[in-house]
């Protein structure tokens, strides 16, 4: 057991206490534990998988529920005191409720070797309030690296002057952070505290922060996604390797009617300008998720990674001064609005690829809420198929919003 994954270790926990029923110690906490969280991918049926739509989700979601299931057969052999007696599903089950209750405690002292994950009774009760955008204004975008706009953006030096991106909802920065409660590190009297940012005001609902993340997070560890979360993305490419085969493909005139020495070059040209972003970004904060992201991602007001509007821009120019792009040199106008179609072609490919549209997730949405607050059944809709939905609905609006900006409209979902 020392070598399980925490969720593995606390699951077992929970259902031995669970097991002892009036006899734990932490029973009267355990009345408060809900049996498990519906709306994570741990407790879908195979369908509701697929229905993620999104291909990064449905891998991730299929590999930590095979992860589960693999523990759970490790332990039914080799330890099985640890499970309790509880058989597959019932052990996704405790899993799912760790997964969604646990927090990590660090101590004070910044070393991070006094980190570790607990069940905290009555803080669990909190639940997620964090930033969210608006629909209703209109602002300009930029670009970025993973949500954050980048020193580096491309777009706020094309011919050395400042430029205005197409107007589409703003949705950075957030227009709200709606948590009302903090949370602090472990002190050294072994107590975690508990404080309001603000007055609250009798019969608000007190509300923490679980952490400013894309919408996978949300959904594959807490069971559902935050409405109009600023901080979601989609992948557009896995790398820069994947972003370079896609525009060789697509562009055949300009990597190929040059011959193999001039593509050379836009290729030498091309990651070069990459380098040079990440470079400007410097060591800490943006510029080590730049290095350890090799993903290049698109998230919601259109804006975009700054290294891939780079990549492509520099490939159009094709020569080896295009590489100091990322760090405040000028690329032609023309070449960065090619490069902002590219991207919202590519995004227009992965909108296509989903089977269903923003209206059709909205209808299905629309007629669960309808039924289930009087006491019906969410019209036919699990809660499964209801997470399941939300998740999929805004990775939708984060590739229309890159179409409708970089792209000028166009696409359809």
């Amino acid at each position: 057991m020392s070598n399980a994954p925490w969720g593995v270790r606390l699951a077992c926990r929970l259902l031995q206490e669970r097991a002892k029923g009036a006899d734990s110690e932490w029973a009267p906490y355990l009345a408060l534990v809900p049996e498990s969280v519906p709306g994570s991918p741990l407790l879908y049926a195979e369908e509701d998988v697929k229905a993620l739509q999104y291909p990064p989700a449905v891998t991730e979601a299929t590999e930590m529920r095979d992860a589960v299931s693999s523990w759970h057969a490790r332990l039914s052999n080799e330890c099985a005191d640890a499970l309790a007696g509880a058989d597959l599903d019932a052990f996704k089950a405790a899993v799912s409720v760790v997964h969604s209750r646990t927090y990590g405690i660090a101590s004070g002292d910044g070393s991070g070797e006094g980190y570790f994950r607990a069940l905290l009774p009555l803080a669990d009760l909190l639940n997620h309030g964090g930033d969210e955008y608006d629909d209703s204004s209109v602002a300009a975008v930029d670009s970025t690296i993973d949500g954050t706009p980048t020193v580096a953006a491309v777009d706020s030096t094309i011919d050395g002057t400042p430029t205005v991106a197409a107007a589409v909802p703003s949705k950075w920065p957030p227009s709200r952070c709606v948590d009302n409660i903090a949370w602090s590190e472990l002190g050294d009297d072994g107590f975690v505290s508990f404080s309001a940012t603000r007055d609250v005001v009798a019969g608000e609902e007190a509300l923490m922060s679980y952490g400013e993340r894309s919408n996978d997070h949300f959904l594959m560890y807490y069971g559902f996604v935050p409405p109009r979360n600023p901080h979601d993305d989609v992948i557009v490419f896995a790398d820069v390797d994947h972003a370079l085969s896609w525009h060789m493909v697509y562009h055949p005139e300009l990597w190929e009617g040059g011959g193999d020495d001039e593509a050379a070059v836009r290729e030498r040209a091309a990651r070069a300008a990459v380098a040079s972003v990440e470079k400007s970004l410097g060591d800490g904060g943006d510029g080590a998720l730049a290095r350890s992201e090799p993903r290049l991602k698109v998230l919601p007001g259109g804006r975009c990674d700054a290294r891939l509007i780079s990549l492509f821009a520099a490939a159009y120019a094709g020569t080896e001064g295009a590489q100091d792009a990322g760090s405040g040199g000028q690329l032609a106008r023309v070449d960065v609005d090619s490069a902002h179609a590219d991207v919202a072609r590519r995004c227009e490919e992965l909108l296509r690829a989903m089977p269903t549209t923003i209206a059709e997730d909205d209808d299905l949405l629309s007629a669960a809420a309808e039924s289930a607050p009087g006491g019906g059944d969410g019209g036919g809709v699990a809660d499964a198929t209801r997470s399941a939905i939300a998740y999929r609905r805004h990775k939708k609006v984060v590739l229309e919003d890159a179409i409708e900006c970089l792209g000028g409209g166009g696409g359809e979902a």
